[in-house]
């Protein structure tokens, strides 16, 4: 890989102008993951999804517990960058997007995940005796 080019959303720095960089274990991972036909990738995605998971009962990013719920929330409910996000939590930018994309391409599966949330959440309310203080 040759400086400024692009591989599989891996950008080389011009500062390594005329150097050669090894691929990283993680370079070769995306690639033998990735389906790539003619520089374009497919929808075909690397999230770990609720049923196939042993930590979580919802989709989640591969060798890690951030959920795909979490991701979309941070960037689209609270409004933070994907840069943003990506930051905080140590990820690829492309993970990120990888998140999101899912999100949306799913919705059914999300929205289920959604509703199963909010009912856990009434049902521990109701079970709670422990209420917020009272506004005066």
């Amino acid at each position: 890989m040759f400086a400024g080019e692009i591989c599989l959303l891996h950008w080389v720095p011009e500062r390594t102008r005329g150097t050669r960089t090894a691929p990283t274990d993680r370079d070769r991972q995306l690639k033998s993951d990735a389906d790539v036909e003619r520089g374009m990738a497919t929808s075909q995605y690397r999230i770990v999804s609720g049923a196939e998971s042993e930590i979580h009962d919802e989709p989640h990013l591969p060798d890690s517990r951030i959920t795909v719920r979490e991701v979309r929330g941070r960037v689209e409910d609270r409004g933070l960058a994907p840069e943003t996000v990506a930051d905080r939590f140590n990820l690829n930018i492309a993970a990120v997007y990888e998140a999101l994309a899912y999100y949306h391409s799913n919705l059914e599966e999300m929205r289920r995940v959604e509703r199963r949330h909010t009912s856990a959440d009434e049902q521990s309310k109701r079970r709670s005796s422990l209420q917020p203080p009272a506004d005066e």
